[in-house]
């Protein structure tokens, strides 16, 4: 069984997961208590507006230390979109958050170059909506049967910086490169939104629910 983890009140990643899987008739569940996520063969985190309001939500609802424990259980993991930002140490996101410390590294806020914002200006933070491609590091089960450059759809202002190489396996680029993937043992993180990305979203999900 599948838990899906919302982040917020009314959250339309988490709604298009459970209507994808149920779909494709595999179970999937929201995470509406501490008893579903212990007993789930997999866990989705989907997106959060804000880190601050994610983490705060995990933790009233008494999710990060089962969550936690699940993880060094080994049971896989995928965090979507800002629930990706989560999985790491800190966030620099209207002011300074601690997050789950899965994957060691920041979050911080996107940036536009000083060279596009114009010579004599500083970078300064911006939004990236858009198609783009995701070019592998190394090779991820996440993104098994995938062409190389396969293009999703990505929507955020914030983007997350590993500090071990090796977790991050896929990169794209906007104004600046950024972290498009991450897998820390059973656990994985897309900065990019699956159920926007088409047939390329769908094979991410699928993949992921086909982990033993």
């Amino acid at each position: 069984m599948i838990a899906v983890v919302a982040l917020a009140d009314s959250d339309p990643i988490a709604e298009a997961v459970l209507r994808f899987y149920r779909a494709y008739r595999t179970p999937a569940v929201p995470a509406d208590s501490v008893d579903v996520l212990r007993s789930a063969s997999h866990i989705i985190l989907a997106g959060a507006a804000s880190f601050e309001e994610g983490i705060r939500r995990l933790r009233d609802a008494g999710f990060v230390r089962p969550l936690i424990r699940s993880i060094s259980d080994g049971v896989p993991v995928l965090a979507v979109s800002g629930g990706m930002h989560l999985l790491f140490d800190v966030a620099h996101d209207g002011g300074q958050h601690t997050g789950l410390g899965i994957v060691p590294g920041k979050v911080r806020p996107m940036l536009k170059s000083s060279a596009q914002a114009g010579a004599a200006q500083p970078a300064t933070p911006f939004a990236h909506c858009a198609w783009a491609a995701v070019r592998r590091r190394s090779p991820c089960a996440l993104l098994a049967g995938l062409p190389e450059d396969t293009e999703f759809y990505f929507d955020h202002t914030r983007v997350a910086e590993p500090l071990d190489v090796r977790d991050h396996v896929g990169v794209c680029r906007a104004d600046e490169p950024f972290c498009a993937v991450v897998e820390r043992g059973r656990t994985f993180g897309v900065q990019f939104d699956p159920h926007r990305s088409g047939p390329a979203g769908e094979r991410v999900l699928l993949n992921f629910c086909e982990l033993a």
